[in-house]
């Protein structure tokens, strides 16, 4: 599922005239094995997302619409991006480097944790830019991450803005940490359906506004 969201991410972003760009991470959606990179401050502000095709008027979220040079587009770019040495990069999945068993240890659930994070603050990154278009499709359930708070109800909690002065810094969905942890399995279920839900309607802006 997190590959799913990956790449859903990963499509908006490099749809045309979506306005979506990530500014402090990176995706590589690889399924299963995806990753975020975490770039460092330096290149955030200078990451800016490549040109699309001139002859490319949609990008659709299944890469079997892709054209073939279409599919090469995004390969080289992936190339590109994993070539970098101003990116860290953390797994988005519940495996090692090596393909060993992920034990749940302290440094392992960190480590997931992070990344969990990083990618939450993407999707609130991308609702910042659907609030701005069509405030009807903002998410059900609160997103506050980063210094980020957005979502229907957001102006309850941050006064107005985009962003929460008096956040805890605790990054939750619907009031929930998002933050793995496999005593809180009934919890962490919980966030990550009210997460799913809040991508429906990031997919219902991308079918009203960008796929036509």
């Amino acid at each position: 599922a997190l590959g799913q969201i990956v790449f859903l991410l990963y499509t908006l972003q490099h749809t045309p005239f979506s306005n979506i760009t990530f500014r402090k991470h990176a995706l590589q959606p690889l399924g299963s094995a995806s990753k975020i990179g975490f770039m460092k401050k330096s290149s955030s502000s200078s990451m800016t997302n490549p040109q699309p095709h001139p002859g490319r008027r949609r990008i659709t979220a299944l890469a079997s619409y892709y054209t073939p040079q279409q599919l090469q587009e995004q390969k080289r770019h992936q190339e590109e991006i994993a070539a970098r040495d101003d990116i860290s990069w953390y797994n988005l999945h519940h495996y090692e480097e090596n393909g060993s068993l992920l034990t749940i240890g302290y440094y392992a659930r960190r480590n997931f944790n992070i990344a969990l994070e990083g990618l939450l603050y993407c999707i609130a990154e991308a609702f910042l830019v659907v609030e701005k278009r069509d405030m009807a499709l903002a998410a059900p359930y609160v997103i506050s991450v980063g210094g980020l708070v957005v979502g229907a109800g957001a102006s309850k909690i941050k006064g107005g803005g985009g962003s929460s002065s008096g956040s805890s810094g605790e990054a939750t969905v619907g009031g929930l940490p998002v933050a793995y942890d496999p005593s809180e399995g009934e919890r962490w279920t919980a966030v990550c359906k009210y997460l799913l839900t809040d991508l429906k309607w990031l997919i219902a802006y991308a079918a009203k506004h960008l796929d036509r």
